[in-house]
């Protein structure tokens, strides 16, 4: 529900004006030949930092977008301690007078050895609305900083980064020239401004995508339509094509990259597939009797052990969640009374939104759930991550019942492993 929301919103920040995709999209991938030159320091089209900018290699000159010379002196997410003052509580937010917020799609937060990470977009910090957005990746904990940042302008040509523990997915649309309107690029954490460019069609019924998000071996594209029809695409870096995938997968959506392909939901068979790189498919999980998926998610940590919600009826404010990890031939039910919302695993914990006031927190291992209240001036949207210290959620400071609720302006960290904490319930 709120993954669909904000992809619409999303779609509509890169789609308009871009014209259609060329026929066949599982060769339909050139190398572009008009390469911006990366120039050591370059005027943005938007001036949203006074760092320098410069061209993005490997998109055509056409292009406006910039790329960061030195990510530091971005502005990045202002931390500070909640308001109630409650230990282990933290939120990031954006500094004053920039307009808006969006997290990634999907698994927008991970972590490694340097620390936690998130991907998002932000307006720039100018009141003048040709100045487009910024697509940032920074680390939440530790000093904090801006690790990556694009900009680009309001039209024209629009960039979207995605981060992970294997490096960069980018996105780029480009409405000039109009024969190659879509760019993919891949990089790795030791230069992860050294990107790799193909132009790269999803395919002509889906020709733009609303998420990338690489792994080691492919990477996990959502593509749509113009018309909004949405649909998963497995793109490999290894020969620039897209995975062939028959027409019995033309449903199936929400990919995140999972072994050797992508797991996504497949509505017309209610189950959860497993497509590897060569196009192969497999059902991973089918959907109990009666009963519809409505969210999933990997823990990444538990060789991608698999949690979903189930809705037996639509008009039900309750799911059933389930796990099962790769080895299981049966899953586990872990409550029957979950909120059929946006769910997120991680190092055996699993976290979902029960109401704007409340988040629920379950152990994987044996069903023990935790309930964390929210911020009196913060209601709580979709969860982020967790780990065995905390669980990171979007916030939204227009309040329940508020016109335009919910809007997200932040995340909030806060500890849920503490004994006796005031905000455990």
């Amino acid at each position: 529900m709120l993954g669909g929301r904000y992809g619409i919103a999303l779609a509509t920040l890169l789609t308009p004006g871009c014209p259609g995709a060329r026929d066949d999209a599982s060769s339909d991938v050139e190398r572009g030949a008009d390469a911006s030159p990366v120039a050591p320091s370059v005027p943005p089209p938007l001036a949203p930092t006074p760092t320098p900018w410069r061209p993005i290699a490997g998109l055509p000159a056409s292009c406006t977008a910039r790329v960061a010379v030195d990510a530091r002196a971005v502005p990045s997410l202002t931390r500070r301690p909640c308001n109630t003052g409650r230990v282990g509580c933290e939120r990031h937010e954006l500094e004053a007078g920039a307009r808006w917020l969006r997290l990634g799609l999907y698994e927008p937060i991970f972590a490694d050895v340097r620390g936690v990470h998130v991907s998002y977009l932000r307006a720039a910090p100018l009141d003048d609305p040709d100045h487009g957005s910024l697509s940032i990746v920074q680390r939440l904990d530790g000093d904090a900083r801006v690790e990556l940042a694009f900009a680009s302008p309001r039209d024209g040509c629009a960039v979207v980064a995605h981060a992970s523990p294997q490096g960069i997915a980018l996105r780029a649309i480009v409405t000039a020239p109009a024969d190659s309107p879509h760019h993919l690029a891949w990089s790795s954490w030791e230069a992860p401004t050294a990107l790799t460019f193909l132009a790269a069609h999803p395919g002509d019924d889906a020709p733009l995508s609303q998420h990338a998000a690489r792994s080691d071996g492919v990477i996990a594209v959502e593509a749509m339509s113009l018309d909004g029809n949405i649909r998963a695409a497995v793109f490999r870096p290894s020969d620039g094509r897209f995975a062939p995938l028959g027409p019995e997968l033309a449903g199936l959506q929400r990919p995140l990259p999972s072994g050797d392909g992508i797991l996504g939901l497949d509505d017309e068979r209610a189950a959860l597939v497993h497509v590897a790189a060569d196009g192969t498919a497999r059902t991973r999980v089918q959907r109990h009797e009666g009963a519809r998926i409505v969210a999933f998610a990997l823990d990444r940590t538990a060789a991608d052990t698999v949690t979903w919600l189930e809705q037996a009826d639509p008009a039900d404010l309750a799911a059933s969640l389930w796990t099962q990890r790769a080895d299981e031939a049966m899953p586990r039910r872990l409550s029957a009374s979950a909120t059929p919302g946006p769910v997120v695993a991680n190092a055996g914990w699993i976290a979902t939104v029960a109401s704007p006031d409340l988040v629920q927190i379950v152990r994987a291992a044996n069903g023990e759930t935790r309930d964390v209240a929210r911020e009196p001036d913060a209601a709580w949207v979709y969860p982020l991550w967790v780990d065995d210290a905390a669980v990171w959620i979007a916030t939204s400071t227009v309040l329940p019942g508020e016109p335009g609720f919910p809007v997200v302006s932040g995340l909030v960290r806060v500890e849920h492993g503490g004994e006796g904490a005031a905000w455990l319930r």
